[in-house]
């Protein structure tokens, strides 16, 4: 993964086929996803001096029999001129839209596969630390209690109340993944959602 996995979402699918109509519902559903996220922070939070909304961006495609994207988030400049003829330059501050998304993927396939993944878990435990470091874990606060409350009660929370149009697509997106056939193995950020190759 890469070293600022704060700021990355990595998705590596090995296959043994690789249709167009895969990749598009898999990129069309995390576009959606970080979409909402971003709407639903800035209808809550009116700090953000950007004009508009960051998105899920990809920084790099690599394949050979597999295929790996990496997305960082996507903002624009924001470039105005000053009563003083100078030109002000705004960079609107990271939310931290990859991890977030991450997360959420690990947190509803750990929900819908409904066993003990020991991996999983423990990988859920350690980005839950470097989420409180990004302005996105504001979003998922509804009360005062933030640090005394369970992460994962959190996400569920967020989910369910802030921004319940993204469950269905996180779990057809798990769905598609799992029956996929012609998925041999799928990891977010090195952590396994699917292995068909293992006993």
């Amino acid at each position: 993964m890469a070293e600022n996995s704060i700021e990355t979402l990595e998705i590596y699918i090995d296959y043994d086929r690789l249709k167009a109509h895969d990749v598009a519902t898999l990129l069309s559903n995390l576009s959606f996803v970080s979409t909402k996220i971003a709407e639903d922070y800035f209808s809550r939070f009116d700090d953000y001096q950007g004009e508009d909304l960051p998105t899920l961006d990809i920084e790099a495609v690599n394949t050979g029999g597999s295929i790996k994207f990496i997305f960082v988030e996507g903002w624009k400049l924001k470039i105005t001129n000053s009563e003083d003829a100078d030109i002000v330059v705004g960079i609107p501050k990271k939310l931290g839209i990859p991890i977030l998304i991450g997360y959420l993927f690990l947190y509803m396939a750990n929900s819908y596969q409904d066993f003990k993944n020991t991996q999983l878990d423990n990988r859920l435990k350690e980005i839950e630390i470097q989420l409180k470091e990004v302005e996105l874990s504001r979003a998922l606060s509804f009360n005062n209690e933030t640090e005394k409350q369970d992460t994962f009660r959190l996400a569920s929370y967020y989910i369910d109340h802030k921004i319940p149009e993204i469950k269905p697509v996180l779990i057809d997106t798990i769905k598609s993944v799992l029956r996929n056939p012609d998925f041999t193995s799928f990891r977010v950020n090195d952590t396994e959602i699917k292995n068909s190759n293992r006993p």
